[in-house]
This record gives C-alpha cells, sequence and structure tokens, in this order.
C-alpha cells in the first residue's frame, strides 16, 4: 500500500505543514515515487509505519510533548552550559 501527505495527514497528529517539515527530515524515508510531474510524492506505507515507530510524536499528543520539552531544555542547557536551577529566576534585575 502506498500513501500521499493528505493520507499521513489523516493518521499523524501533525497539520499538512507539520507533515511537510517532516520529509525533511534526515531519516524521513524517500519517497517510492512521484505524481504530477514530480509535485506529488508517494510513500510505502511500510516506510511511514517504521517511521512512526521510531517516531511516536508523530501519533501521540504526550509523546508530542515531551519531546518539545526535552527541546526546550537542551536549548536552555545550550545557552548557560547547565541547567537552570528548580525555582531559579530566569531574569536578569
Amino acid at each position: 500500500m502506498y500513501c500521499g501527505i493528505a493520507d499521513i495527514v489523516h493518521r499523524w497528529i501533525y497539520t499538512r505543514q507539520g507533515v511537510r517539515r517532516f520529509t525533511q527530515h534526515p531519516d524521513f524515508p524517500s519517497p517510492a515515487f512521484s505524481i504530477n510531474r514530480g509535485r506529488t510524492k508517494v510513500w510505502r506505507l511500510a516506510d511511514i509505519e517504521a517511521f512512526e515507530k521510531a517516531h511516536p510524536e508523530v501519533l501521540d499528543e504526550e509523546a508530542k510533548v515531551r519531546k518539545r520539552k526535552g527541546y526546550a531544555w537542551a536549548i536552555l542547557k545550550g545557552r548557560s552550559g547547565k541547567l537552570p536551577e528548580a525555582g531559579a529566576s530566569h531574569g536578569s534585575v
């Protein structure tokens, strides 16, 4: 079986734009083929299912939130080299 962007949007908890961003992900599967002069890409369903197993945030809202929180912490840690103390003020006076 095969699926296009609209099918993936229907499966995932992401918008069409969000799914398109995922297609740029380095480990997103390559399309099986394209139609409409290359403008419409089509993927093997088995390849999409394998991607879903590796990226549970595409199907599960809680996993999506956990991933976003992880990114936020990584950004905070990257700026200062360490995580902020619990209850510490993030602003300067």
